[in-house]
């Protein structure tokens, strides 16, 4: 039997506690647990909001925006929205920044405009002290994780395959439902991953498994190792990364491209392309990466009114939009087409395209249902 990341969405109440010396937390749980389809989010814009923003932690609300767009957004087609302070009618995370362990009170959905529902902490003061040193990586990390909660993904030590001292000494929260990658030591959500946290960087099971679930980056970047464009360069970033490379030109609609610096950690965005300008390639030293942005289309779907496919149905959604439906079997490699009902407000997603012996059925009484089909 295969071995799977697990993500799960359930009714508990949870405290963030870190696997290092460097912080430490009380964790408290309700078993009860909800079905998949009520936890994940079926709109891939979710917004973000701060219950008491105030200059003097405007820093660390910069970081958690910096974090996020560095890991879950850059690799997954999620984006959060928003990040001004909350008024009592704002839907998606609520954050509460305060002095204390930080937690999320629901996973995925669930969080949908629950007043508090992510607790963040700027100042280390009080809980986990060490972080007053590295307030920035400290901010950072723990935004990476708590945010994987906001997505619906579980603690990674929990699985039946995890090791049993990992397990033994750091289980929490209730055991997930779902699996979708191999047990991953190097997970940011595992607490036994010898780097705190991962550093607050996904590792590729953790970007396998938001890729399925949520679909994958809009924009891919394609390397092309030692060679660059020659000029052409619009804004030059330093002291970056890659990744941070990646936001930067993901932000501008005119970024094709960028140049990567190796030795100095700068890159050079470009609005040219690899297809319209030479690359370079002779460079003494060969000093630059070269990363071009390949656009990824979400996938079109046709639309056959009065009509559905009989059976061959894989997973049923309630109380969805066909924007909803639509979004939700884009996150799946397998979904081929989906069934709506209209009366119900309802779909069923599937693996069977029409074709061979699988036919459209248009009977039914009073039309109850439309076909959509990815092109």
């Amino acid at each position: 039997m295969n071995n799977y990341k697990i993500l799960f969405i359930f009714f508990f109440f949870f405290f963030f506690v870190a696997n290092s010396a460097m912080s430490d937390g009380v964790g408290k749980k309700q078993s009860e647990l909800t079905e998949l389809k009520d936890g994940i989010w079926l709109s891939y814009d979710i917004p973000v909001c701060f219950e008491n923003p105030r200059a003097d932690n405007r820093q660390g609300r910069n970081w958690v925006r910096e974090a996020v767009r560095e890991t879950w957004e850059l690799h997954s087609s999620i984006k959060f929205t928003g990040w001004g302070k909350c008024k009592s009618s704002n839907k998606g995370i609520r954050i509460k920044i305060a002095d204390d362990g930080p937690h999320v009170k629901k996973l995925g959905s669930k969080l949908d405009g629950k007043k508090n529902g992510m607790v963040l902490n700027f100042t280390f003061e009080k809980w986990s002290t060490d972080c007053k040193k590295s307030l920035r990586y400290c901010t950072k990390a723990i935004a990476v994780h708590e945010f994987g909660h906001a997505l619906g993904f579980a603690h990674e030590q929990n699985r039946s395959d995890a090791p049993n001292e990992c397990r033994a000494e750091n289980k929490q929260g209730t055991t997930g439902d779902i699996m979708i990658t191999e047990y991953d030591m190097l997970s940011v959500m595992n607490y036994c991953n010898p780097l705190w946290n991962g550093n607050g960087q996904l590792s590729a099971l953790d970007i396998e498994g938001v890729n399925k679930w949520y679909g994958a980056s809009n924009n891919i970047y394609t390397e092309s190792k030692n060679s660059a464009i020659k000029g052409h360069n619009k804004i030059k970033l330093e002291r970056v990364t890659v990744s941070q490379c990646k936001v930067a030109c993901d932000k501008f609609s005119w970024c094709r491209s960028f140049d990567y610096y190796k030795r100095d950690r700068a890159c050079d965005l470009s609005s040219q392309s690899l297809f319209n300008v030479a690359l370079k390639t002779n460079y003494p030293n060969n000093p630059y990466n070269h990363y071009e942005k390949n656009d990824r289309k979400t996938p079109r779907y046709g639309h056959v009114v009065n009509a559905a496919i009989k059976g061959h149905n894989e997973q049923n959604l309630k109380r969805v939009t066909v924007k909803e439906c639509r979004e939700f079997c884009d996150g799946y490699d397998w979904c081929k087409s989906f069934d709506y009902y209209k009366g119900k407000s309802a779909c069923d997603l599937s693996k069977a395209r029409t074709g061979g012996s699988i036919k459209l059925k248009y009977n039914y009484p009073n039309n109850p249902y439309d076909h959509y089909f990815k092109k």
